[in-house]
C-alpha cells in the first residue's frame, strides 16, 4: 500500500474557500494503469480568538425570596471565529458558595438554592466563557460579578415583654421620658411605634422611648393603661 499526501504549495489559504481535487495514481507498469479520486478541501479558521462579554454588569440585585430556578440574567458573547470555533459555554469557575446559582451552556443564570439575606448578602462569582472545541487551543474570556441580596420583610416583629409597667414622679415635665419598649425586629423601621386610642398624655419615639407631651399637673386625668403598637410597614 502506498500513501500519499495534500499540502499547501506556499500560497497563502482563504478562509471559507473550498477546493475540488481530483487525484490521480498511475502505476509504472506495463500497460500503465491509473485511477482517480475527487476530494474537497474547506479552508476553515482554527480557534483563533477568545469570546468577548458584551457590556457585563458588575452587579446584579436578587431579592432573597426569589424562587428556585428563576431567571437572573443572560450573560452574550461574540466570538470572530467561525463554525465550531465559534461555539461558546458558559460555566462559574468560583464564588459559587452553597452552588447557590446555575448557569446554562448558553449563559443563562438561575437561582439554584435559596437566598437568606440575614445569612448572606453578597456572592462574588467568576463566569468563564470558553469554546469546547477541543481539536484547537481553546480560547476563554472571565468575568468577575458581584450578586447583592436585597432585604425582604419577613420577619414579624414582636415585642421583648407583653407587657411593661412604668412609674413616674409628679415633678415630671413635658418631654419627660417614663420608659422604654423593646421590640426585635430585622429591619430598622422609620417611625414603627404608635399610641393606640388618646394619646394626648404621652408620645413615642420612633426608638420606644414613651414621654410627656405636657408638663404633670394633678388635675390630668392620667390613663392606667395605653396600648403601643409596632408596625414594621410604616
Amino acid at each position: 500500500i502506498l500513501k500519499g499526501g495534500v499540502s499547501p504549495n506556499g500560497q497563502i489559504l482563504q478562509v471559507n474557500q473550498v477546493y475540488h481535487l481530483v487525484l490521480t495514481a498511475t502505476d509504472h507498469g506495463t500497460p500503465v494503469l491509473s485511477n482517480y479520486t475527487n476530494i474537497t478541501i474547506e479552508v476553515v479558521q482554527n480557534n483563533f480568538y477568545s469570546p468577548l462579554f458584551l457590556a457585563p454588569p458588575d452587579q446584579l440585585y436578587v431579592a432573597e425570596n426569589l424562587s428556585l430556578n428563576e431567571f437572573i440574567h443572560k450573560f452574550e458573547v461574540i466570538d470572530f471565529d467561525i463554525r465550531d470555533s465559534a461555539i461558546v459555554e458558559f460555566y462559574i469557575y468560583s464564588g459559587n458558595t452553597d452552588l447557590a446559582f446555575s448557569i446554562t451552556t448558553d449563559g443563562t443564570l438561575y437561582l439554584n438554592k435559596s437566598l437568606d439575606f440575614e445569612d448572606r448578602n453578597m456572592y462574588s462569582l467568576t463566569v468563564i466563557a470558553n469554546n469546547p472545541d477541543t481539536r484547537y487551543k481553546v480560547k476563554s474570556s472571565s468575568i468577575s460579578i458581584d450578586i447583592i441580596v436585597t432585604d425582604i420583610n419577613d420577619v414579624e416583629p414582636e415585642f421583648v415583654s407583653t407587657s411593661y409597667t412604668f412609674t413616674f414622679a409628679t415633678n415630671f415635665l413635658l418631654g419627660d421620658s417614663i420608659g422604654t419598649v423593646d421590640v426585635i425586629d430585622d429591619v430598622i423601621h422609620s417611625n414603627p411605634y404608635s399610641i393606640i386610642g388618646d394619646s394626648s398624655i404621652f408620645t413615642i419615639s420612633q426608638f420606644g422611648i414613651i414621654s410627656l407631651t405636657q408638663d404633670y399637673d394633678s388635675s390630668i386625668q392620667i390613663p392606667s393603661s395605653i396600648e403601643i403598637q409596632y408596625d414594621d410597614d410604616l
